[in-house]
């Protein structure tokens, strides 16, 4: 049965001295029988793993009740011809005393930990093609824009209406350039939030003030309904911002050209958040792409018009700040978000 076992088994005695190896083994590690038997474990192993598998090893002879036995353990295994490779481990005891002999049993990984970096290189391929993608398309949306544009004034470098028109356009355009990088640092080089004291009402009217400038709200009725004397919050101001941010702009593209956008405060029915929350009258949100908007580089908007990672963004600041997000939509109506914070204590 040991010799016709799949895995290698390996027994020592007391000493660390190898007195089984079946078959198996002399596969795995190169060896036969007969240049095994009577050597130390040890010789299986690299040298960075030998002092701690000769400690597990003590340890589990001085105790019966080891907690190392039956566990499986990954570990590198060295062959014969100098190669190292991955492998499992578990150990087994029998015997009293001096003459306790602990087997190992053992199997060679190295295939499966092959298909796990291939499967992980290729979902790092398929994500960077997305960003790629998703990126690509704004970009190109973005610049074939002021090109445009630049081009008209160049053919009529005289009309001043035209030339307002064109600076809105551009300022509206880098911004959204600027909101796509930001968005990109804030993936690629993530952060501890930078905890001080902020008054949420304060906060959104400083970004939505911006945003109307920058002529992105212009179209819309913006109205507010505060909660009066709400408590500060403890939250990191910059990612805060982003977060407001990219709501309002989310909401901004679900109208289109017109509509009504609510921006609200209030405590928590339990009094121990503050909550901002955000209504549009868009084309809302069906019910089975809820939970997806969550999801990075899923979009419900146009392809080549967002890059999917507003939400996605706005998703993980709030847990970072142990606060929560709530969504409730109805398609032709539109969409509220709620997003809680704690109090500052």
């Amino acid at each position: 049965m040991v010799d016709s076992a799949q895995d290698a088994i390996v027994s020592i005695d007391s000493s660390g001295t190898i007195v089984l190896f079946n078959e198996a083994a002399q596969k795995v590690f190169g060896y036969s029988t007969e240049e095994a038997i009577g050597k130390s474990i040890m010789m299986l192993l690299p040298e960075n793993y030998r002092t701690s598998h000769q400690l597990s090893l003590e340890q589990f002879l001085r105790s019966t009740n080891s907690t190392i036995a039956g566990n499986i353990a990954d570990i590198e295994g060295l062959r014969k011809n100098g190669q190292q490779f991955p492998m499992e481990l578990s150990l087994s005891a029998s015997g009293i005393d001096d003459n306790r002999i602990i087997t190992e049993i053992i199997r060679d990984i190295s295939e499966r930990k092959a298909m796990q970096a291939q499967l992980i290189e290729a979902e790092k391929t398929a994500t960077v093609s997305l960003i790629a993608g998703s990126i690509g398309h704004e970009l190109n949306n973005v610049v074939t824009s002021l090109k445009g544009f630049a081009e008209l004034l160049q053919k009529t470098p005289d009309d001043k209406q035209l030339a307002e028109e064109c600076a809105g356009i551009f300022h509206t355009e880098s911004q959204r350039l600027q909101t796509h990088a930001r968005n990109l640092l804030t993936i690629g080089q993530p952060k501890k939030p930078e905890m001080k004291l902020l008054s949420l009402d304060s906060l959104i009217d400083r970004v939505t003030e911006l945003l109307k400038v920058s002529g992105l709200l212009k179209p819309f009725v913006i109205t507010k309904n505060y909660s009066v004397g709400l408590p500060l919050i403890l939250a990191d101001e910059m990612q805060l911002e982003q977060v407001i941010r990219n709501l309002e702009i989310n909401a901004a593209h679900a109208m289109g050209n017109k509509g009504t956008m609510t921006l609200g405060t209030n405590a928590s029915k339990d009094g121990l958040s503050a909550e901002f929350w955000i209504t549009d009258t868009g084309h809302g949100i069906p019910e089975d792409k809820r939970e997806q908007i969550f999801v990075p580089f899923y979009t419900t908007k146009e392809k080549g018009k967002g890059t999917g990672l507003g939400m996605y963004i706005i998703k993980q600041t709030v847990e970072q700040h142990n606060g929560y997000i709530h969504l409730e939509s109805k398609v032709g109506v539109g969409t509220t978000i709620t997003i809680g914070f704690p109090l500052a204590r």
